[in-house]
């Protein structure tokens, strides 16, 4: 799992945020395993686990987790896009292979 340590973050701090990264990922995982067949677009990820956990994570740290997730090879970006809630479109990823 993948923190991006964009600010230099030390000790307890960064700990702390790896954690929160850790878990972001595996609820991201989780989601697309319980639902192997959909297409999920960032912001619909977002809405769903925020209302599943009732928790408020941002749609920024959402996106690092599909990109870290994408990047090990477990989520797959497709060339399927949504209109996302702001009006642009997004992109839609689901479950690689193998998953």
């Amino acid at each position: 799992m993948t923190h991006w340590n964009t600010t230099a973050e030390t000790g307890q701090t960064l700990a702390r945020y790896k954690s929160n990264a850790n878990k972001q990922e595996a609820a991201v995982l989780a989601l697309f395993r319980r639902h192997p067949d959909c297409l999920l677009s960032p912001s619909t990820v977002c809405a769903l686990l925020n209302k599943m956990l009732e928790r408020q994570w941002l749609l920024t740290s959402i996106r690092r987790a599909i990109t870290s997730l994408t990047e090990q090879g477990l989520l797959e970006k497709t060339s399927r896009k949504v209109i996302g809630p702001q009006g642009r479109p997004e992109y839609q990823w689901q479950l690689s292979d193998g998953q």
